[in-house]
């Protein structure tokens, strides 16, 4: 989209350069895209590329934001010289144009085209604004909605829609190159908006995806047929009117029933997907507890007779059996804390206590005071900011906070380790931080390392079971939220996990 608006402002600029009637106007005789518009364009689309994907350096976020901002200003300058009737030189900066008969200013693109451009300059400076994240939406809507009511006015022939006056008017690909341009906003980001509604895997997202282009598609249809009858002189305007009404509700009504009856039985095989899991995972607990006990037993005592051997016999075998007799012991501890971990994945979503409003500093507090020897064996320093009141299960969200810091402080570099806690709200989500000066992680294992029994190191190099950050992961999404990571190697890494906003009274 953003290339493709770019390109659109260039040609039409090129045409007005060389006086190329067809790259100013597409038809003859219609409205032509002024030189400022085709301009706007051109810094649209550079912003909009720059900002798309949303891993722009800084450099490229400035000039990004300060393409929007001429784009904004351009489009208010204008509304303002046609509220106050006023002149400010604007029109003729790029190319001085003729004036047609009667015109006051032939250079000026028209009222619609100046609000696109500042609804679309100020959508796209606030895009990545913590603040202004739902206004940037809105306001592409706004473009998206001015772009159809000018693309309509072209397709039914009425001029009225896509026309102020007799000299203000616009463009065909003007309001073509605006539909694209909100398209682009929308979808620069689509993990959020309208766009994260349209694309989700939910019953909302699939509603939208069928019941959007119906809504769009339907009424503009029978509109056009409307008004065909009526100029071929089928029928007059007002019975018209009335088969426009009438048609729209039936087949509306129609498609929305036919989607309900869809959505019915996809409910009712959701509830019996449910049932289904709801009896494995307890089957799977049952498995877990009688397994987990049953192991942990004879495991008890083969490491207790091992560890024996070990405090009897060491020294005065030969160097094979005090080797021999160092694996079997850790070959138990690491089971021991195998069974553990499996046990604890099995019940985070069965054993959980209600989420209830809790203090994240108090469950801090009680991971760092669990953890306080190992952090002072390291040398270590865990810092906070102040933190939020969630809802949360305390014992699980604790267990988040130790398997964090642990990590920190086990897979440290050569500085002493350094652990620096804080929470900010985005988006009605709390977003926690973990961040840490330790070795880093490669980007191509960033979601690797969520999963079960993954490890990026020997177990010789640094121990563990591979499951502590999947039982994280397990505790984030069962309060709603989720868990990422950031880091490269040799700089640290920051783990970040979202719990919702308590909100009501």
């Amino acid at each position: 989209m953003a290339g493709g608006v770019a390109v659109l402002g260039a040609v039409v600029l090129v045409g007005w350069a060389f006086d190329v009637p067809v790259l100013k106007s597409v038809v003859p005789g219609l409205g032509t895209m002024k030189p400022n518009t085709a301009l706007c364009f051109v810094l649209s689309g550079v912003a909009l590329g720059l900002q798309a994907g949303g891993h722009t350096s800084v450099a490229g976020r400035r000039i990004a934001q300060l393409c929007g901002a001429l784009v904004l200003l351009i489009g208010v300058a204008t509304l303002a010289e046609f509220l106050f009737h006023v002149d400010l030189g604007l029109d003729a900066l790029l190319v001085p144009v003729a004036a047609p008969l009667g015109s006051p200013y032939p250079e000026r693109m028209s009222e619609t085209a100046a609000l696109s451009l500042a609804c679309a300059g100020g959508a796209l400076l606030v895009l990545d604004s913590r603040h202004a994240r739902a206004a940037a939406q809105i306001l592409a809507f706004v473009v998206a909605l001015l772009s159809l009511t000018a693309l309509v006015g072209y397709a039914y022939g009425q001029r009225a829609l896509y026309a102020s006056d007799p000299f203000t008017a616009v463009a065909l690909h003007t309001a073509l190159g605006f539909a694209a341009l909100a398209i682009g906003i929308l979808c620069a980001r689509p993990d959020r908006g309208m766009v994260a509604v349209f694309v989700g895997d939910t019953a909302g997202g699939a509603m939208a995806r069928r019941l959007v282009p119906v809504a769009l598609a339907l009424p503009l249809a029978l509109g056009w047929l409307e008004l065909a009858g009526e100029r071929a002189g089928v029928y007059p305007a007002a019975f018209g009117t009335g088969w426009f009404a009438v048609s729209t509700v039936v087949l509306l009504v129609a498609a929305i029933l036919l989607y309900a009856d869809s959505v019915s039985r996809l409910d009712a095989k959701r509830r019996y997907a449910e049932q289904e899991l709801k009896r494995s995972n307890e089957e799977l607990e049952r498995f877990a507890y009688v397994a987990s006990h049953d192991l942990q037993e004879p495991l008890r005592m083969v490491a207790s007779y091992v560890q024996l051997l070990a405090k009897r016999y060491k020294g005065k075998l030969d160097r094979d059996a005090d080797e021999f007799i160092d694996f079997a012991v850790d070959g138990a501890v690491r089971m021991k804390a195998l069974i553990e971990d499996l046990l604890a994945v099995s019940r985070v979503g069965t054993r959980g206590a209600p989420l209830i409003p809790t203090d994240a500093n108090a469950v801090l507090e009680h991971a760092i005071a669990s953890l306080r020897l190992a952090i002072d064996e390291a040398g270590a320093s865990v810092t906070s900011d102040r933190l939020p009141v969630v809802a949360a299960d305390a014992g699980q969200l604790e267990h988040v906070f130790l398997n964090l810091i642990s990590n920190a402080l086990k897979f440290r570099g050569v500085a002493a380790p350094h652990v620096q806690l804080s929470a900010e709200a985005r988006d009605g989500q709390w977003v926690f931080r973990v961040q840490d000066n330790g070795i880093g992680i490669e980007p191509q294992y960033f979601d690797r390392i969520f999963l079960l029994f993954q490890r990026l190191h020997a177990k010789t190099q640094y121990p563990g079971t591979g499951l502590g950050l999947a039982i994280a992961k397990k505790v984030v999404e069962r309060h709603g939220g989720r868990i990422w990571v950031e880091s490269e190697p040799g700089r640290g890494s920051s783990f970040f996990f979202s719990l919702p906003v308590i909100t009501g009274g």
